[in-house]
C-alpha cells in the first residue's frame, strides 16, 4: 500500500511538471505570436500611411494652379496663399502621422528605417521651403521679386513637370525602400 502511495505522489509530480512545461512552451509561443502580430500590424500601418504621404505630396504638386501669373493685387495674392495652404495641409497631417509610426516602426521592428526617414524628412523640408520661397516670390508689394527664370527651381520643386521630375524621383528613393523593407516584413509575418 505504501508504494502505492509513492508511486501515485510520483506520477501526480511528474504529471505537474510536465503540465508545466506545456504551459511554459505554451506561453512562449503565444508571447512570439503576439510579437510577431505587432510587428505586423505596426509594418501594416506605416506601409498605408507612407502611401497616403505620398498620395497627398503628388495631389499638392499637381500643376493645375502653378500657370497663374505672379499677382498684382494683394487680394490674388492671398487666395493664391491660400490655395497652397489648402492643398498643402493633408501633407503635413500625413506627415505626423507618418512620423509617428516611423517611430513605432524603429522601435518593433528595428532602427534600419532611420535613414529613409530622415531622407523623408529632409525632402519634405526641402518642398516646403520652395514653397514659402515660391509665394513669397509672388507676393505683389515684394520689392525684389525674382524675375521667371529665379523662380524656376522653387517651380521644380513645388509642381511636378512629369518626365522631369527630380524632385520626385528624389523623394521616391527613401519611399520605395521603405515600402521594400515593409513588405518583405509583412510577407515573412
Amino acid at each position: 500500500m505504501e508504494y502505492l502511495s509513492q508511486i501515485s505522489d510520483f506520477v501526480f509530480a511528474v504529471v505537474a511538471v510536465f503540465s508545466s512545461l506545456v504551459a511554459y512552451r505554451g506561453l512562449g509561443d503565444w508571447y512570439r505570436q503576439l510579437e510577431t502580430q505587432k510587428k505586423f500590424e505596426v509594418a501594416v500601418n506605416l506601409l498605408e500611411v507612407t502611401t497616403l504621404l505620398v498620395s497627398r505630396i503628388d495631389a499638392a504638386r499637381n500643376r493645375y494652379v502653378e500657370d497663374i501669373e505672379i499677382s498684382s493685387t494683394q487680394k490674388e495674392y492671398e487666395s493664391y496663399v491660400n490655395e497652397f495652404n489648402n492643398r498643402y495641409a493633408p501633407i503635413w497631417k500625413a506627415l505626423a502621422s507618418f512620423e509617428c509610426n516611423m517611430i513605432k516602426a524603429e522601435i518593433l521592428l528595428g532602427s534600419s528605417f532611420k535613414n529613409n526617414k530622415e531622407e523623408v524628412m529632409e525632402c519634405i523640408h526641402t518642398l516646403r521651403q520652395n514653397v514659402r520661397s515660391y509665394l513669397k516670390d509672388m507676393e505683389p508689394e515684394q520689392e525684389h521679386k525674382n524675375t521667371k527664370k529665379g523662380l524656376e527651381e522653387p517651380r521644380r520643386i513645388v509642381f511636378n513637370f512629369g518626365e522631369d521630375d527630380s524632385f520626385g524621383d528624389e523623394l521616391n528613393k527613401p519611399i520605395s525602400s521603405i515600402k521594400e523593407d515593409l513588405k518583405k516584413i509583412i510577407k515573412y509575418k
